[in-house]
């Protein structure tokens, strides 16, 4: 198990997987242990298949810089959580791919209150 951090969007004040469901949802159940639904995957045109993962990055820094390939961070907040069968992204040298995802309530409710986007 590692420390990582994760971006997530707030929608209705709840915390959601930016893109794809996690076990069937984008909203996350919190102080729980969340499987990746793990399949083989391209990014974009002519690269190797991959197995995916919950993208995850282990450093805050790298995390607040990946906020930069969105347009907006406008309801996108980044959390730490926890981390278990990471391997690294092909695509991507900062970005992990998680097994395993736990998201604790605790820390959500940090970024929350200090209204920090980069907490």
């Amino acid at each position: 198990m590692i420390k990582v951090f994760k971006v997530f969007l707030i929608e209705n004040g709840k915390l959601k997987n930016l893109f794809k469901g996690i076990n069937g949802t984008r909203t996350i159940k919190f102080n729980t242990w969340l499987e990746a639904e793990k399949k083989m995957s391209v990014d974009g045109s002519g690269q190797d298949p991959y197995l995916t993962g919950i993208h995850v990055l282990k450093d805050k820094k790298k995390a607040i810089e990946y906020l930069n390939n969105f347009r907006t961070d406008k309801n996108r907040v980044i959390v730490k959580c926890k981390a278990k069968g990471l391997r690294q992204k092909p695509t991507n040298d900062n970005v992990y791919l998680a097994d395993n995802l736990y998201v604790p309530r605790q820390n959500f409710e940090e970024v929350m209150e200090n209204g920090n986007k980069n907490s």
